[in-house]
């Protein structure tokens, strides 16, 4: 019998993905213990977003490695401490 499948890496990069899709997104990290890299570059995600995404990596979930966030002209440098942070209570 073979193992289940589950989802390693989700690209969803130019979806025009908003603070609301990171915030959605965060919420299924929440619980997700097999996802491993999330790539959202080129789309709408701003500072709210980021720090939807960083508190729950900082505080729930431990199985994301590579979160790219790249070309996301919304993002300015106000998001680099919740960065920080998540990278400072999860060093996966």
């Amino acid at each position: 019998r073979n193992p289940p499948l589950s989802l390693r890496k989700l690209f969803l990069n130019k979806n025009a993905i908003s603070n609301d899709g990171a915030r959605s997104l965060a919420n299924l990290l929440q619980t997700n213990q097999t996802l491993e890299e999330l790539w959202l570059s080129d789309n709408e995600i701003g500072n709210a977003g980021v720090q939807h995404l960083t508190h729950v990596l900082a505080y729930c979930n431990k199985t994301l490695k590579v979160l790219v966030l790249s070309s996301n002209i919304f993002i300015t440098d106000s998001s680099i401490n919740p960065i920080v942070k998540a990278l400072t209570y999860n060093q996966t």
